[in-house]
């Protein structure tokens, strides 16, 4: 593969389906107006197509059809404890996961992390996985970047990059959805 800074960036940008054109606003630590766009759009999928709110809905009915077999709650409770464990679990699991995220789409804010990437492919992958499977990742100090299979592919390991991201967003293991929004091949020099 070609290690030109140029090449490899063009080449990343494209695998991660990014925008050469944003670059000069997320060097200036800025969203570009069609990156916000993008975002609040995969934002707005992710939530709805979020598995946690759907786990919390069969919780809840099932603790509904446990107390309804057994007799053990009441029509008005039943539905109290439902909505209740319904609630919880988007306040305990989903805002958190997104907050960070919304918030810096909303602002517009972008930091960024340089020094040499390498890629992290975990088999299995966990319940946070974008599509099930396999779990690809940018790896950069502490920080990890959740990428398609593509975006991995075209990584080149060991290289210099600087990784332009959101910086509220989760950057573990845990992230519902990658805050990274550009990347950048660097010269070694």
């Amino acid at each position: 593969m070609d290690n030109d800074p140029v090449a490899l960036t063009a080449r990343l940008v494209a695998a991660n389906s990014f925008d050469l054109d944003a670059l000069p606003a997320n060097r200036a630590g800025r969203l570009t107006a069609a990156q916000r766009r993008r975002l609040r759009t995969r934002l707005r999928s992710s939530r709805r197509n979020s598995w946690v709110p759907k786990i919390g809905c069969f919780a809840a009915l099932a603790f509904l059809i446990h107390g309804a077999a057994t007799g053990t709650l009441s029509g008005g409770t039943a539905l109290s404890v439902a909505f209740l464990a319904f609630v919880t679990g988007w306040v305990g699991f989903v805002i958190p996961h997104y907050g960070g995220f919304g918030r810096n789409v909303s602002s517009g804010v972008v930091a960024n992390l340089d020094g040499v990437v390498t890629r992290k492919h975990e088999v299995g992958g966990d319940y946070f996985a974008m599509g099930g499977g396999d779990d690809h990742y940018y790896v950069l100090g502490d920080a990890r970047f959740r990428v398609s299979r593509t975006g991995y592919d075209a990584l080149v390991d060991g290289v210099r990059c600087r990784i332009y991201y959101l910086p509220d967003a989760r950057t573990d293991d845990r992230q519902v959805m990658s805050p990274m929004v550009n990347i950048e091949a660097l010269s070694d020099g």
